[in-house]
């Protein structure tokens, strides 16, 4: 996958959270970006059906960036999300205060919630702003959690001389959890991107294959003097409520 394929599949909420930000002279713990969380840094881009692993968890979501000023700006997003015993999966996007710009702009994320049903086949959608219910099919495309599932060790080469080199990085216990960890080097030739200059990318992940979980995702991108985090946290391996898989228009169950 080149790099220009990947930012549309790993770090989607990167764009959206693009519509607000705040400064590092702020807390960051205290700022909220709008934007949509990429359930799928966690769980694998419309993954297959798991059954028999439940969990639950916060997602959060964190990007610096360093101006050419030298000030950086943080953005971040933050959710929820839980799968049962029979494969279902919750998704909750935080609500987020309004954030301002310096040049007075801004905005915030409405709440929202999405389950996917593999039993009955059909994907729920519920948010702050509707408060109604969709109902749609559910789509399956299930593919590697990481690079390295099935191609580590190897290199990928691209017609526009991009070339990836990706490598694993062993195992290791993040919160209580046994993970392997896979990095890919993505090598930008002078010129492909529009670059004086050629300059190296690199993805990292952190994946539990038993539970088919990613419990951290980085990314950096000097080019754009960018650094990015998913992380997945409060881990808990019960058995969510059976509540949290059903909605109704006025009052959803929260898991926040």
């Amino acid at each position: 996958m080149k790099l220009t394929d990947w930012l549309g599949s790993f770090l989607v909420f990167v764009i959206a959270c693009n519509l607000s930000h705040a400064q590092t002279n702020v807390s960051s713990s205290s700022k909220y970006s709008p934007g949509t969380l990429a359930y799928g840094a966690i769980l694998g881009e419309r993954g297959p059906v798991v059954v028999g692993r439940p969990f639950s968890g916060e997602i959060n979501a964190r990007k610096v960036v360093r101006e050419s000023d030298g000030n950086e700006v943080i953005y971040e997003c933050h959710g929820a999300i839980a799968r049962d015993s029979q494969g279902r999966v919750r998704r909750e996007q935080f609500p987020s205060p309004m954030v301002r710009r310096p040049d007075g702009r801004g905005g915030h994320a409405i709440s929202g919630i999405v389950i996917s049903d593999p039993i009955a086949g059909v994907e729920l959608r519920w948010d702050s702003k509707s408060r109604a219910v969709g109902t749609f099919p559910l789509l399956s495309t299930p593919g590697p959690l990481d690079a390295c599932e099935y191609e580590a060790g190897k290199t990928r080469s691209y017609p526009n001389g991009e070339s990836q080199i990706i490598e694993s990085l062993g195992e290791r216990t993040i919160r209580g959890i046994s993970v392997r960890g896979c990095r890919v080097t993505t090598l930008i030739p002078e010129g492909t991107l529009q670059n004086d200059k050629p300059f190296t990318v690199t993805d990292e992940s952190w994946t539990s294959y038993e539970l088919h979980l990613s419990l951290v995702r980085i990314h950096h991108d000097p080019s754009l003097r960018e650094d990015e985090t998913v992380e997945l946290d409060k881990i808990n391996l019960g058995e969510p409520n059976a509540s949290l898989f059903q909605l109704t228009d006025s009052s959803p169950p929260t898991s926040n």
